[in-house]
């Protein structure tokens, strides 16, 4: 399951940065963020690890439509004395997610049994 994330999510960065710069970054993601979430709340309901696998790999594709759209939204609204700062509130946000996220994760899971 990890696997397939991440080589879905790997695969479209370019792909959707170049959508991004075609359709607008907005667009891209809303619709990211759109799909990232549906696919977050049916995991949840999944009925069987092969559903699991598949809407973690939607979750992959939303992901991949949201990360390089974020840094493009950021950079155009800020001015350029705040920019720095701005990519770094953005970089440890993703750190952040990314530490606490599997944890909290398997907590939610472990109270919901």
């Amino acid at each position: 399951m990890l696997n397939g994330y991440n080589i879905v999510f790997a695969a479209l960065l370019v792909p959707a940065g170049q959508l991004a710069d075609l359709v607008g970054r907005r667009r891209v993601f809303m619709t990211g963020l759109l799909a990232f979430t549906l696919a977050s709340l049916l995991c949840t309901v999944a009925p069987s690890a092969e559903a699991l696998v598949a809407l973690r790999l939607l979750q992959a594709v939303g992901a991949a439509l949201l990360v390089p759209t974020s840094l493009g939204l950021l950079l155009g609204e800020l001015p350029l004395e705040r920019r720095i700062g701005g990519i770094a509130m953005l970089g440890a946000s993703a750190a952040v997610a990314a530490a606490v996220g599997p944890s909290l994760g398997g907590l939610l899971v472990h109270a919901s049994n």
